[in-house]
């Protein structure tokens, strides 16, 4: 009974939410929602095209130059935050506008999903920031991971038989060192519409970071719940469980 109770007055403190706060979730979901998942998807999609090949490369040549470059660099990239890089970026820009008597936009967004050059101009900044911390983390790990795959017996086994060390690389340890990579692949894609607050503050992106603090200063639950439910990992952990399968056959899904 007493869950009948509880259940019932759930229903009626929904039902009895001003028309305002459902119009604000619409607000969110069809404009703030869609802004944020092209800053993060992009974002998203450089990190693992920069970051990961990155992190092998230095991984192949572990402690040569080549290695301690890109790993100095990277750390630099992780160790500083995102809000000071942006506030860097601004003013970089504003300066080379001063001396070339450019225009080049330092807030905004444009479009959301068009690529005109006056929409790039506004989205390349934001973007490139967003991957920087991002890149920076995932070629420290493929590195780490790649570097603990190259010890194990099967690898020197291949070396062994002859094999050149591209098959063995590309062959046989990229598939292993992968496994890692693709479970932070699946916590990145939970957090890919939720990640970039700062950014989106800065740079004056109107993603959901603006809403979403709107409506914590005006208690508008059901926005705040919507980005909540945003930042679950639910859909992203599936999509990870699914690519340990082709990663690795091994795996089964059960």
């Amino acid at each position: 009974m007493c869950h009948r109770c509880s259940g019932l007055s759930a229903f009626v403190v929904f039902i009895d939410m001003p028309a305002t706060a459902f119009k604000n979730l619409n607000i969110f979901l069809s404009g703030g929602v869609p802004i944020s998942t092209e800053l993060g998807f992009w974002a998203l999609v450089i990190e693992i095209l920069l970051g990961v090949p990155l992190g092998i490369l230095s991984a192949l040549k572990a402690n040569t130059w080549i290695d301690t470059t890109n790993m100095g660099v990277m750390l630099v990239f992780f160790a500083v935050p995102v809000f000071v890089i942006s506030v860097f970026c601004q003013v970089l820009i504003v300066w080379i506008d001063q001396r070339t008597g450019g225009a080049w936009p330092v807030s905004g967004w444009g479009n959301a999903w068009q690529y005109t050059w006056n929409d790039l101009q506004f989205k390349l900044i934001p973007i490139l920031v967003y991957v920087f911390t991002g890149m920076a983390y995932l070629a420290r790990l493929a590195r780490t991971s790649m570097l603990e795959v190259l010890r194990h017996d099967y690898v020197r086994t291949a070396r062994a038989k002859g094999l050149g060390d591209r098959v063995v690389v590309y062959r046989h340890a990229l598939r292993n060192a992968l496994i890692p990579l693709v479970t932070v692949l699946g916590f990145s894609i939970g957090l890919l519409v939720t990640g970039a607050f700062f950014i989106e503050q800065i740079f004056n992106i109107p993603g959901i970071a603006q809403i979403t603090i709107t409506s914590i200063n005006s208690r508008d639950y059901p926005v705040i719940q919507a980005t909540t439910v945003l930042l679950a990992v639910v859909i992203g952990n599936l999509i990870s469980d699914i690519l340990y399968t082709v990663v690795d056959p091994r795996i089964k899904v059960a």
